[in-house]
């Protein structure tokens, strides 16, 4: 990617799909300015994606964090070349399967919380599926932090 090249040059944007699932323009039901997050998204630069797989290969290698860690992830993940009503119930963004698989190299301390219906930011899935992310996330900081009511 962009150290095969220049990082600042720049690659086309991913798909809108994910963007549609969520937007009430589209099939979604979030209202945001366009002009500051287009459904179309932004160019996406070589080296901000030399980034991602640099990390990612860290992740991979083990990070042993030594912190509580909550990691939140949905159920399945969904690839599509176009719309479907599976963009509203599952991560269009990364490999879910993937993304668990790496959970015992983050930290022997990472709770796994895996949420049914959930899209790629929980917090903007169905109603449901952000009460049951914020529900874990809240019993969480719970137990970690003994905050609750």
């Amino acid at each position: 990617f962009g150290n095969q090249g220049d990082p600042l040059s720049k690659h086309p944007t991913f798909s809108s799909l994910y963007h549609q699932s969520l937007s009430i323009h589209h099939h979604g039901e979030w209202v945001w300015d366009e002009r500051l997050k287009p459904i179309t998204g932004f160019p996406i630069f070589l080296g901000w994606v030399d980034m991602i797989v640099d990390y990612q290969k860290r992740v991979d290698a083990g990070l042993n964090l030594t912190l509580p860690t909550l990691m939140l992830v949905g159920v399945t993940g969904v690839a599509v070349t176009g719309w479907s009503e599976d963009l509203k119930t599952a991560d269009a963004m990364m490999n879910v399967t993937k993304v668990i698989s790496m959970v015992p190299k983050i930290s022997p301390f990472v709770k796994l919380s895996i949420i049914k219906g959930g899209v790629h930011d929980l917090f903007l899935s169905q109603k449901q599926v952000r009460e049951d992310a914020y529900r874990v996330t809240f019993e969480w900081l719970d137990q970690i932090f003994g905050i609750g009511e």
